[in-house]
This record gives structure tokens, sequence and C-alpha cells, in this order.
């Protein structure tokens, strides 16, 4: 699917309050959520967003969430599909438990080809301008006036075209977000981190920030984070006397055999090997 083929059906939209956290859930359908007033933690597939006041979050259908709630927040929320497809389904749809939800449940399968922003949750934060537009929304929706379908479609369609353009054209573009990533790397690569960590230092899903890896540096966070504990050991070998196990323990392997594997992969030697033939001739 692409941008514009979007023509949105809203099957419920309103203001609602919560006051407990949520239990593990699927959505039949698309998630629109905006933050009116307080702060909750939303998780969706073990990674955490921060939603504060005017905080967005957007995301496809089959998605499995959470809120974990301090204090009571208000919240506008739509229930969406891309298309009009499905829209004799009315009214809105409750979540399925997450251990009784099927991809058959799902009312639509929907993959943009020219905005992959969109097919994974995406969270926009100080959505100002966003606010006003959602709220049309809603007042639209709750009057049911004549077309009232027709044009909570056209509103949500402006409301989604805005909240893309906020994502990729905010004052810390991508490439800035990729910055924040490889430094964050670089300076814990030592540690036991994995993708969702490393995504949570940016707000982006896992799978979305480890596309844009590859679009920007031809490897997945996966790969970059591996050279750079090699580069890392390297280093150690050729200017220090550590121990393999030490210098596996630094780089962030989790055992001296993990290291020496991965080692001998990556440059057909065992670190043993590579220590003795070049640390004399460096």
């Amino acid at each position: 699917m692409k941008i514009y083929e979007i023509n949105p059906f809203i099957r419920f939209a309103t203001a609602i309050r919560l006051f407990a956290d949520t239990e593990n859930t699927s959505s039949r359908d698309c998630r629109l959520f905006y933050v009116l007033k307080g702060s909750a933690r939303l998780v969706i597939n073990d990674t955490q967003y921060e939603l504060s006041q005017d905080s967005a979050i957007l995301f496809p259908s089959g998605t499995i969430y959470k809120f974990d709630i301090d204090k009571p927040v208000k919240l506008i929320a739509i229930n969406f599909d891309y298309t009009q497809n499905n829209r004799n389904i009315t009214g809105s749809l409750s979540p399925v438990a997450a251990d009784r939800f099927k991809k058959y449940m799902k009312l639509e399968n929907i993959f943009f080809e020219d905005a992959d922003i969109l097919n994974y949750p995406l969270q926009i934060d100080k959505a100002f301008g966003l606010r006003d537009k959602l709220e049309n929304i809603t007042n639209v929706y709750k009057k049911r006036e004549l077309y009232y379908i027709e044009r909570c479609s056209a509103l949500l369609k402006d409301a989604v075209v805005d909240i893309l353009q906020n994502a990729l054209f905010t004052s810390q573009t991508i490439m800035d977000k990729i910055d924040t990533v490889i430094d964050y790397i670089q300076k814990n690569y030592s540690g036991n981190i994995n993708n969702t960590d490393i995504a949570e230092i940016v707000n982006y899903h896992p799978y979305y920030l480890n596309r844009l890896m590859i679009k920007y540096t031809k490897l997945t966070l996966h790969q970059y984070l591996l050279n750079v504990r090699l580069e890392k050991a390297k280093e150690y070998l050729l200017n220090t006397s550590y121990s393999i196990s030490v210098i596996a323990e630094k780089c962030g392997f989790y055992s001296p055999g993990h290291f020496s594997g991965t080692f001998k992969k990556e440059y057909g030697c065992s670190p043993k090997e590579f220590r003795i033939q070049y640390k004399n001739v460096l």
C-alpha cells in the first residue's frame, strides 16, 4: 500500500480516562492515542514508550500492548482501518488477550511501501499541532451528522500525513538519531545490551531502527554492535597484556569461548594467534 491509497475508516473515536493498568492485549484494528493530560507508559511488544502530555502514538493492527499507569491519564483514542474494506464492522472492537490472539483476527494486513515508519509503532512527542485535528475527529464522530464517516476519514488521513511528516522532518533528523545510536553503542558495547535497549534510546521500534541501520550503515544493529566489540578486542590484544578471558568480558562477549569463536569466524584466526602475529608488527 502507498500513502496516497489511504482511505481510513474510523470505527471508534473518543476522549477517555484511564485509571489503572491494563493487561497485555492485541488490537484487531489500528490504534492512535494522544495524551491530553497526565502521562503513562505504553508497553508494546516488550518495548516501553513514555507518553507525556501532547505525546501521540500510532500502531498497526495485531500489535501487543498494555498501559502502565501511576496516575489517571486522559487521552484521545481512535480505532481505525487504513481502508474502507471492513466498514460494515462498526463500534469499538475490544482488544483480545495477547495469549488468545490469532493472526486471522486482524481486520486488515497493511504494509506501506513508501512509508516504512508506519509499519511499526510510531511515537511523536510534543505533537501540539495534532491535538486540534484529533479533537475535531472525536467531535465529528460524536455528532454523527450526515456524511460523518467520510468527513472523519478525510480528517484522519490529514492527521496521519501530519504524523508522518512530523516523524520524518523534526529538528532531530533520522540521521541525528542514527548518530545517537552509534554513540550509545560506542560507549556501552561492553555491557549486556540488545536491540530493544538500543531502540529505546531514540524511541523507535527495534525492527524499524534495524531497517534504518541497514539503510544508513549497511549493517544490522547486531552486526554493528559486534563490529565495535571486535574492533575494541583487537585494540586490547595489540596494546595490553590482558588475558583472553578479561578481553572477552571487557568487550561484552558472554564467554571467552564465544569471543574466540566469533573472532576466528570474522578474521580467520584465534585472538591468541592474532596477538602473536601482529603485536610486534605494529
